[in-house]
């Protein structure tokens, strides 16, 4: 195919996959089970990790990834969400699959679910075509980061040898459940028995888990091993910013550990993972913190970082705790401007701006037509840095802008996590 075909291909691909969330965000093993043996088992012939967790799961892959790599090994990493391009879901030994490999895996998946009359979803497609790519490369391992939950979840197709949940905080509990011990025991299933499982979870997230782990039969349990407590975060600088990537960085160490492997901290110093406290350009970072512990985090990052006064672009999706977000950050923060992200669920600037308001931030607080209009505004008198967070979806707006990618990708603004 030219190039020209290639691009349209594509854009028809996404078109077909972005559709595919009208079956919703469907929870179970049996629809991708029966699509892994339909594609011939690729999920099942890997060597594997899985990692889960509320926050910190997409950084803590990229390092465990990372440290496998350094050893020689040939890598699989799935991820999600994406930011600027579905691509970056599937890297085969560190490079992003390209946008006719996507053309060809998709394909094969959709004939694949139509052979045998399953309507896959967006997920358990992205899903399935990594799982053929990271096959066919005959990669070494997998490293799956989990998309929602856990036990429900297509990457608990695998049969993974370590999992990792690295914290357990409160997120989608419209779907996972209320509450910390629901949470807990949603993503605790992809721990395996007697095989090793790492957290970093802490406080009730922590008890939680351990809480979950004691209801389950002895033989069923993992080997559970807790940061803080059977080994220590990494306590030197990271090129991910914020004191949670020392915890996130010391769980793949113990990840790659336990596979048998040396881990050479020095491939952390190597890892550049987008949208986590990411400097996109002078005096401006991005980040995707878009629930309390994300925002609380980030915030800690904000008081220790010594960027001075900061303006923060805020925008939110509507369904999620965005005055909790907001409760953590706004101390922080000299200034803060208010947006609407461009996605279906981007809750309204003005609504937002309310909220923030009655959190005693009326004087400080703005709102922007757009995040490139606030991004293209100059700083104001005294404000040292601006920081975009809220959203990942904000974030990668946020990216497009300001590095000039294409956004939304093929022009396609889409609902698929």
């Amino acid at each position: 195919m030219t190039s020209s075909d290639v691009e349209s291909a594509y854009a028809a691909t996404l078109a077909s996959l972005f559709a595919r969330v009208r079956f919703g965000e469907r929870y179970g093993l049996d629809g991708p089970a029966a699509l892994d043996r339909a594609l011939g088992r690729p999920a099942a012939r890997r060597r594997c990790v899985l990692v889960g967790g509320t926050n910190g799961k997409g950084s803590t892959s990229a390092f465990t990834e990372a440290l496998l790599r350094a050893q020689g090994l040939k890598v699989g990493l799935f991820t999600s969400p994406h930011l600027n391009s579905f691509c970056e879901r599937i890297r085969v030994a560190g490079e992003d699959v390209t946008r006719a490999q996507a053309v060809d895996l998709y394909a094969r998946v959709a004939e694949a679910a139509a052979r045998i009359g399953y309507e896959a979803t967006f997920f358990e497609c992205a899903w399935a075509m990594a799982a053929v790519a990271f096959d066919e490369a005959d990669v070494d391992v997998v490293v799956w980061e989990v998309g929602l939950g856990g036990r429900l979840d297509a990457t608990n197709v695998a049969d993974p040898e370590v999992s990792a949940v690295v914290t357990v905080d409160l997120d989608h509990e419209d779907v996972l459940g209320r509450g910390h011990p629901r949470i807990a025991a949603e993503k605790a299933p992809i721990f395996r028995a007697g095989r090793i499982g790492v957290t970093a979870a802490v406080g009730e997230g922590l008890s939680a888990l351990r809480e979950t782990l004691a209801g389950w039969e002895v033989q069923s349990r993992p080997r559970l091993l807790v940061c803080g407590e059977d080994f220590e975060p990494v306590t030197w600088t990271l090129p991910l910013a914020g004191a949670h990537q020392g915890r996130n960085a010391a769980v793949a160490c113990q990840i790659v550990e336990a596979l048998g492997v040396r881990a050479d901290v020095a491939a952390l110093q190597r890892v550049r993972w987008p949208g986590r406290c990411e400097r996109l350009r002078e005096r401006l970072w991005v980040d995707c913190a878009h629930n309390v512990a994300g925002g609380t985090a980030l915030a800690k990052w904000l008081a220790t970082s010594g960027i001075g006064p900061v303006e923060l672009v805020f925008g939110a999706m509507h369904d999620k705790d965005y005055v909790g977000v907001l409760s953590a950050l706004l101390p922080w923060v000299a200034r803060a401007i208010i947006v609407t992200p461009d996605h279906p669920r981007g809750a309204p600037a003005e609504v937002v701006r309310a909220h923030a308001a009655h959190l005693g931030a009326a004087g400080r607080v703005d709102v922007a037509p757009s995040v490139r209009a606030a991004l293209d505004a100059p700083l104001s008198t005294g404000i040292a840095a601006r920081v975009v967070a809220g959203s990942c979806y904000l974030a990668a707006e946020a990216r497009a802008a300001a590095l000039g990618l294409e956004w939304p990708e093929a022009g396609l603004v889409t609902r698929a996590r």
